[in-house]
């Protein structure tokens, strides 16, 4: 694929580049969502789906996993407007109730997710868990299941 004739979704732009495009910093900033929060994400969580992952090297994902991420919204007809993308590692010791009680997700995908308050004993991958009007699968990360997709 060639990078002279890529481009982005508007919608995705403006979320990555909602305050300026140059970086005035050394240190990667962390870009937020249009809505002012503490919780950063990307998205518009249109249709109540919280993807969680797990990235401590990136704001939110590396170019290759947030292209496989999109592929995967994509076969499920989906964009970043129906979804909030949050990366545990960069959003301030939250937890899961900061997280259901903000996005009010009807699904939650956990790829890689290391948060240990969910009220679950057990998290097995690709269980898909019900609590509270929400459900929940957990997976490993999204790297790992490009790399193995017998997983």
């Amino acid at each position: 694929m060639s990078l002279d004739n890529f481009q982005l979704p508007v919608s995705l732009l403006t979320e990555l580049y909602n305050n300026s495009i140059v970086a005035l910093e050394t240190t990667q900033a962390i870009p937020k969502s249009l809505n002012s929060t503490d919780i950063p994400y990307l998205g518009k969580n249109r249709k109540n789906i919280l993807i969680i992952v797990n990235e401590p090297d990136t704001p939110f994902l590396n170019e290759k996993d947030m292209e496989f991420l999109t592929g995967i919204l994509t076969a499920c007809k989906l964009n970043f407007n129906d979804v909030a993308l949050v990366n545990e590692c960069h959003s301030n010791n939250f937890e899961v109730k900061d997280l259901i009680t903000k996005f009010e997700p009807r699904q939650v995908l956990c790829f890689g997710h290391l948060l240990k308050d969910w009220p679950f004993e057990e998290k097995k991958h690709f269980d898909i868990l019900s609590h509270h009007g929400y459900q929940i699968l957990f997976s490993p990360r999204l790297n790992n299941l490009e790399k193995n997709i017998e997983i």
